[in-house]
C-alpha cells in the first residue's frame, strides 16, 4: 500500500505536468488515501481536469474536489448568453436528445434537467455544458428514462430469435 506522501507527490507532479491547467493555486492534501484538492482555477474545465488528473493516480481511495473557480474579468459572461451557448452546444453534441434537456444558469452555475435514455448522453451533455467560457460549475440533474421497457426488449429479442434462429 502506498503512503499518503507518495500519493501526494504523484498528484502534485501530475497536476504540474498537465498543460491544460494552471496548478500553481491548487493544493493537495492526502489523509488515509483520500485526496483533497483545494485552491483556485480560472475555469470549470480546469477544475474537472484537475480531478481527472488526481483520479489517475494509483493508491488513492477517494477524491474530494474543493477547488473554486475564479474567472478573470474577461471570461465573465451574462447568464442568458451562457444559456444560449449551452443549448447550442447540446444541440450539436446530442441532436436527438437535446430537446429533452433543459438548461438553467444562475450566476454562471449551469444546471441540466430532463431525461436521457443512455449514460453516454448524460456524459456528452455535461461536457457540452461545461465547455464554454463563463461557466463556474455544472449541476447534472438528468434522469435516466429508457423509452423501451425491459419486458418489451425481452419480447423483441425472443421474436427475433423465432424469425431467425
Amino acid at each position: 500500500m502506498r503512503t499518503d506522501n507518495e500519493i501526494k507527490k504523484d498528484v502534485e507532479d501530475e497536476l504540474r505536468l498537465d498543460r491544460d491547467i494552471d496548478a500553481s493555486d491548487i493544493a493537495v492534501a492526502v489523509h488515509d488515501g483520500v485526496l483533497a484538492l483545494t485552491g483556485y482555477v480560472r475555469s470549470y474545465n480546469e477544475k474537472t481536469q484537475a480531478e481527472r488528473d488526481a483520479r489517475r493516480i494509483t493508491g488513492r481511495l477517494g477524491v474530494a474536489n474543493d477547488i473554486k473557480v475564479r474567472q478573470p474579468l474577461i471570461s465573465k459572461r451574462p447568464d442568458p448568453e451562457i444559456a444560449r451557448n449551452a443549448v447550442d452546444n447540446l444541440r450539436d453534441a446530442l441532436p436527438y436528445a437535446s430537446e429533452f434537456i433543459k438548461v438553467t444558469v444562475t450566476d454562471g452555475w449551469l444546471t441540466l434537467e430532463g431525461d436521457v435514455e443512455w449514460s453516454y448522453q448524460r456524459d456528452r451533455a455535461e461536457e457540452a455544458a461545461q465547455a464554454q467560457r463563463g461557466v463556474i460549475g455544472v449541476s447534472d440533474n438528468l434522469k435516466f428514462r429508457p423509452r423501451v421497457a425491459a419486458t418489451d426488449v425481452k419480447r423483441q429479442i425472443e421474436d427475433a430469435l423465432k424469425r431467425n434462429p
